[in-house]
């Protein structure tokens, strides 16, 4: 068989595995051919220096799009495969925001910003808590970033775009709407601390997604950046095990405590606190990752959780009314 007849096989059979099938049907075109080629791979990894296979996978890759490969890449744990993907990676955000690129976007919030410029030039002084109560949140860094969120989610040139990303690419947005509305501020301390602590925990695919909305030179350069950093922290020897571990075990193939599988936990809906509910979270955390729907660090398990949770307690908190997070 040539390497695209195997392909071919490998689509059938990574689209009707129960194991494998809602990852693949969430990937993108580009990325449900790379599984095929990753599923191909791992049945032999001597193949991959194979003459013939490199030239495949280069070819492959080459015509591979930023966020192709940041959502593939969250399920490759082979040492090589990984380093091979976080180089083509950066390369493809470097060909996506040359100069030549960035001339041809436009700017998609600019109606938006004038249809609401009246409500995100006046931050709200107070907030609705979560029990419905009023609180006072005075000069609160994030308050401007709050009537910014009713715009993107409700007007009609952002609204879808905004809906599909995670929750780190959602706050990205809110700040650079805020900062498109007024360029200086990128140079404010403020503002400065505040991305800083904000892509902290934003994860690769995040930063691939918003880079798909930003025209400014100086933007691009600081999350192009920030990217190869982020994707440093997500493929450490560590993490790589954790996630090998989990794919190991899957949604049904391995029993957890007797006779429940991983499938089988995270659709328990434990009440309180304890052991057993902790078990059944840990399994929704898992489950949602081995489905391509990880919600990202806000979850406990992630390994980011506490980069997220000290942006949240710093910036987020006193906006919300919840007590500060440990």
């Amino acid at each position: 068989m040539t390497i695209y007849e195997n392909m071919q096989a490998m689509a059938e059979s990574l689209a009707k595995d129960p194991e494998t099938k809602d990852r693949y049907d969430k990937a993108t075109n580009g990325g449900k051919e790379w599984f095929c080629f990753s599923r191909w791979i791992m049945g032999s990894m001597a193949r991959w220096n194979d003459a013939e296979t490199v030239e495949y996978r280069d070819a492959l890759v080459g015509r591979l799009v930023s966020t192709d490969i940041a959502y593939v890449l969250q399920y490759e744990t082979a040492p090589d495969v990984v380093a091979y993907l976080k180089g083509k990676l950066i390369a493809a955000v470097g060909r996506e925001t040359s100069p030549e690129q960035l001339a041809k976007r436009v700017d998609w919030t600019a109606n938006a910003r004038m249809r609401w410029r009246h409500i995100t030039a006046n931050p709200p002084q107070e907030a609705e808590s979560w029990a419905g109560r009023k609180i006072q949140i005075g000069a609160c860094f994030y308050s401007k970033m709050l009537p910014i969120k009713e715009a993107l989610s409700k007007d009609l040139d952002t609204k879808q775009h905004y809906e599909f990303l995670r929750d780190g690419g959602k706050e990205w947005l809110c700040y650079s709407w805020w900062i498109s509305e007024d360029r200086t501020r990128w140079n404010d301390p403020k503002a400065a601390e505040y991305r800083g602590s904000l892509t902290s925990w934003l994860g690769s695919i995040d930063i691939v997604d918003v880079l798909q909305f930003e025209t400014d030179a100086n933007v691009v350069e600081y999350l192009t950046k920030q990217l190869v950093v982020t994707i440093e922290r997500e493929t450490t020897p560590k993490r790589l095990g954790i996630k090998a571990r989990i794919l190991e075990d899957g949604l049904d193939k391995r029993p957890v405590y007797q006779k429940n599988t991983t499938r089988q936990l995270a659709a328990n809906h434990g009440g309180g606190a304890g052991t057993i509910c902790r078990i059944y979270s840990a399994m929704k955390g898992y489950a949602d990752y081995l489905r391509g729907n990880s919600p990202g660090p806000s979850f406990w398990t992630h390994p980011d959780c506490q980069l997220y949770l000290e942006w949240f307690n710093k910036y987020y908190t006193p906006t919300c009314g919840l007590y500060r997070v440990q």
